[in-house]
């Protein structure tokens, strides 16, 4: 062991120069330089021993050899989505470049030899993709040196193939600093994106991918022909829609939908986009479990059972909803049976694919 303490284990082989340093699990170290001091030790293979134990704080008493766990585990968007619900066609264009985004979550300690095992992880991961996001979530401890490594793969990484994205940064978390000063010394004031949670960093990476894709058509969709749940309605149906819809508009913040009220509307969206929200156990606080974009329908279970709101719905921006009145669609069935059993086929088809592709994310996550 060195004279100052700070290395595993080490043996230098007779007076030659050579200095070999090993820390069982995270890194062996030669070097080899002939000046010695009155011990027969390379001074400056001592130097740097002494410089390496310093910066990545490689002390002999930090019982730090498990590196094995740090990842919990990785997929792809393809696979895993966010929950933001889209449109047929999105979904279409999300299965087959979805793959170009990778989702690592890491667990416990990090320090350099976790990091170490996670940023080799990272770079493999990153051949071919355009956005790898890395999740903090269940990341415990972070000393000095693991993040400056992850400091440094930030940096190497910017402007590079594919983009670094970071979620779940408590600031007065392990990674708190590392998060600051990402975003305080970045080009433009950012180096990588920070995002609150997983979802989120998902949802960005999903709408920079259906913004490269022709396939997909943006913006607005005010005409009840260009909305998914009357897909199939012939022109004189869909006039008859149009009678009993009702245009409403709401304001970022705005509850659309309150938990535990009557469902005597159902809405599709036209323009912006909504959250889901639940209420957690025991708590009064909120949770998004969706988010819902133009061409979508939701509160549609009034349609089916007329029970009771199992969900808050809140405009994230100022949208543009079509309502329709659950009674007016039942009095309308009577003289034009079709056009209900055109609507509940569209909406039957698409708790389908929800229910297909949540169980396909289930099975990716075991």
């Amino acid at each position: 062991m060195l004279a100052n303490g700070r290395t595993r284990s080490a043996c230098r082989c007779g007076v030659s120069g050579c200095i070999i340093a090993v820390i069982p699990g995270q890194i062996g170290i030669g070097v080899f330089s002939p000046p010695i001091d009155t011990h027969g030790n390379s001074v400056r293979g001592i130097r740097v021993c002494q410089e390496i134990s310093n910066e990545f704080e490689l002390h002999a008493f930090n019982n730090r050899t498990n590196v094995r766990s740090v990842i919990r585990r990785d997929y792809r968007g393809d696979v895993v989505s966010s929950n933001r619900l889209r449109t047929p066609e999105e979904r279409k264009v999300l299965a087959k470049d979805g793959h170009q985004v990778v989702v690592i979550e890491v667990q416990g300690a990090l320090f350099f030899g976790s990091t170490e095992q996670l940023l080799r992880r990272l770079t493999q991961l990153a051949v071919g993709a355009s956005f790898v996001v890395v999740d903090f979530k269940r990341v415990h401890f972070a000393d000095t040196s693991a993040r400056q490594l992850i400091y440094r793969a930030a940096r190497a990484m910017a402007g590079g193939e594919a983009e670094l994205v970071f979620s779940t940064i408590a600031d007065d978390g392990p990674l708190g600093p590392l998060a600051r000063d990402l975003i305080d010394h970045g080009e433009a004031g950012r180096v990588v994106r920070v995002f609150a949670d997983t979802d989120a960093a998902l949802e960005w990476c999903e709408d920079q991918l259906l913004a490269r894709s022709p396939q997909v058509s943006s913006g607005p969709k005010f005409a009840l022909a260009e909305l998914d749940l009357f897909k199939g309605l012939k022109p004189a149906e869909l006039r008859l829609i149009e009678a009993i819809v009702r245009p409403l508009i709401f304001d970022k913040g705005e509850v659309i939908i309150r938990e535990g009220a009557e469902a005597k509307l159902f809405f599709v969206l036209a323009r912006g986009t909504v959250s889901v929200q639940i209420r957690t156990h025991g708590s009064e606080r909120k949770k998004r479990v969706a988010s819902i974009g133009p061409g979508l329908s939701f509160g549609e279970m009034a349609l089916i059972d007329g029970g009771k709101r199992s969900a808050d719905i809140v405009a994230d921006e100022r949208v543009v909803c079509y309502g329709l009145a659950v009674e007016q669609l039942h009095d309308l069935r009577a003289q034009h049976p079709s056009i209900m059993v055109t609507i509940l086929g569209n909406l039957t088809r698409e708790f389908s694919e929800r229910l297909r592709h949540a169980n396909e994310e289930i099975r990716a996550l075991e």
